[in-house]
């Protein structure tokens, strides 16, 4: 144990800067690779990749520019020191995110003045502050958690032949939970938000048909008989995300679901027979099967604001 350092708390006695820990820094905004999915349907499916060069790890903050839900759901190292950073977001908007990232200092800072304050680790005497060096300044935190339902109500009235019903306005997430963070007071909100938890939903429906060359005797058919059914099974697979908007001094935060993926599995089968003895069977298929109908990862997650302005 040290005699001599520097610490910094807020009026909660919560840790702001102590040179025991090294604080996160402003290395830059990612830039926008490419565009990985883009739909209209199912309440809007969006999923961008931003890259960056960065050889400490990135912690990705993203702005929030519409009321839709957002999330970051992947973040990889390509190669060398490049890092890839996945966002997802609801809606049909054409704004895009602006996604800022933090570090602990490396090389790459640099200072955007001659003077500041600079605090040294105790243990190797690496810099873990620098006032010159835009350090990460945390507005607000919470705990966010989405409902354990999507939607408020499953779709009805879909086709059971061939999945021949158009279920994108059908299967669209509705369902949020609301925070408050108090006295955030940021102009640009910007959030730090991984997401972690995920669902399915899946709607079952089912026809059939039944003929008869003959004449039925208690409900049986004698003579030739033909049975057909058809099977549907259309499907939509969410992520959590979240919604920020900023009401005087408080950041508003509502927790909901994000479509990413979506399909219909279709089957028929049709059987012949005579007096009841099958003589010709006959069935196809067509689609993806979906994930597993289950709500996984229904954990409390860390959100954590942070204002953009102090960035641009």
């Amino acid at each position: 144990m040290t005699t001599f350092g520097f610490l910094a708390t807020n009026g909660n006695s919560q840790v702001l800067i102590s040179s025991k820990t090294k604080n996160l820094h402003f290395l830059g905004k990612a830039t926008l690779y490419s565009t990985l999915q883009s739909h209209e349907g199912r309440g809007g499916i969006r999923r961008w990749a931003y890259r960056i060069d960065s050889t400490g790890t990135p912690v990705p903050f993203f702005s929030v520019p519409t009321a839709d839900r957002y999330a970051i759901v992947r973040m990889t190292k390509v190669t060398g020191i490049t890092w890839e950073i996945e966002v997802i977001r609801s809606g049909t908007s054409g704004s895009v995110p602006e996604v800022y990232v933090f570090t602990e200092i490396t090389g790459q800072h640099r200072p955007t003045g001659a003077w500041g304050m600079q605090v040294l680790n105790e243990i190797d005497s690496t810099p873990a502050y620098d006032s010159r060096l835009k350090p990460l300044v945390v507005r607000g935190g919470t705990n966010v958690t989405p409902p354990y339902d999507p939607m408020t109500s499953l779709p009805t009235g879909l086709s059971p032949r061939y999945c021949s019903t158009n279920a994108d306005g059908l299967f669209v997430p509705n369902n949020y939970s609301s925070t408050v963070v108090y006295n955030t007071n940021v102009t640009k909100p910007i959030v730090c938000y991984q997401s972690v938890a995920q669902t399915m939903r899946q709607v079952d429906v089912n026809e059939s048909s039944e003929r008869c060359w003959g004449f039925k005797v208690f409900g049986n058919c004698v003579g030739f008989e033909g049975k057909k059914s058809w099977d549907s099974h259309y499907w939509t697979f969410f992520r959590a995300g979240v919604s920020a908007e900023q009401s005087g001094p408080h950041s508003y935060i509502n927790t909901g679901w994000i479509s990413v993926d979506y399909g219909c599995r279709n089957e028929e089968k049709e059987s012949d027979s005579f007096i009841g003895i099958g003589y010709d069977d006959d069935s196809s298929a067509a689609g993806n099967w979906p994930f597993s109908n289950l709500t996984i990862n229904l954990t409390s997650v860390s959100l954590i604001v942070s204002d953009g302005v102090l960035y641009d």
